[in-house]
């Protein structure tokens, strides 16, 4: 099996722009992390559920579908990353009134 880096190096970029933003919007952290990636609950994150959780952010952030992520595709991933982050900052506020 041949493995592109520069991909490979892509998506986990990509996964480390959107996904602390569903962490902390939904309460955050490795909790969150763990409960999100560890499909089989056995208490550990595999390469391969870590490559899933990657492939599906990847896919989130290719509107068009296309297997490529454009400039625009990550701005406006960070963007989104950016409005959720924010919510989760309300919710938190709401919690505590």
């Amino acid at each position: 099996m041949k493995i592109d880096i520069k991909k490979g190096l892509f998506s986990i970029a990509v996964v480390a722009l959107m996904m602390p933003v569903s962490a902390q919007a939904e309460g955050g952290g490795a909790k969150h992390y763990m409960k999100m990636m560890d499909t089989n609950g056995d208490g550990q994150i595999s390469a391969q559920e870590h490559a899933a959780a990657a492939a599906k952010r990847f896919s989130m952030a290719d509107t068009n579908g296309d297997g490529m992520l454009t400039r625009e595709e990550l701005k406006a991933a960070k963007t989104m990353k950016k409005e959720h982050k924010g919510m989760g900052k309300d919710k938190k506020e709401e919690d505590h009134d």
